[in-house]
């Protein structure tokens, strides 16, 4: 048991899938642009003072302070903003919600909630929700429709 490829062991090697580069090469298709642009809706990688809200509270003579939400100009994937940052409609709203291999209603303190679960399952406040999962989960039973994603148990193919 547990020998590298024995008979009832494990086995090394044998193919599989990029994972960063999945499928379809997106970069071949024309016209498209997949550089991702734009403010993060968690308000990641951004000084609230190079926004457009601050420079207008500012021409218009308002105190700029304080934000509806925090800005986080240093940190990444802040991961507990998501979901109240859609709800919030902050600093835009949001008309579809992805989540791939993540289960943020059970992950993210006090999210899982039932007015939260209410407001992500309300067409006015999320009109598009998908998951991206390896089963109907905790927080992918919520979705509009449910992508599956293969596991080493469905599928013959491994991630290189």
């Amino acid at each position: 048991m547990g020998n590298m490829n024995w008979t009832g062991g494990l086995s090394v090697g044998g193919g599989g899938v990029d994972y960063n580069g999945g499928a379809y090469d997106l970069k071949t298709i024309p016209g498209l642009k997949a550089k991702p642009q734009g403010l993060h809706i968690t308000r990641e990688q951004m000084a609230y003072e190079d926004s457009s809200e601050y420079k207008r509270k500012l021409a218009n003579g308002e105190n700029p302070y304080p934000a509806q939400r925090p800005w986080f100009p240093i940190t990444k994937d802040v991961f507990s903003e998501i979901i109240p940052s859609i709800i919030d409609g902050y600093p835009y709203k949001a008309d579809i919600l992805l989540w791939h291999m993540c289960t943020p209603l059970y992950s993210t303190p006090s999210t899982g909630r039932d007015e939260i679960i209410a407001k992500i399952s309300d067409p006015k406040e999320v009109p598009l929700l998908i998951a991206s999962d390896i089963v109907v989960g905790d927080s992918s039973a919520y979705a509009d429709y449910i992508i599956q994603i293969s596991c080493t148990l469905s599928s013959m193919c491994t991630i290189q």
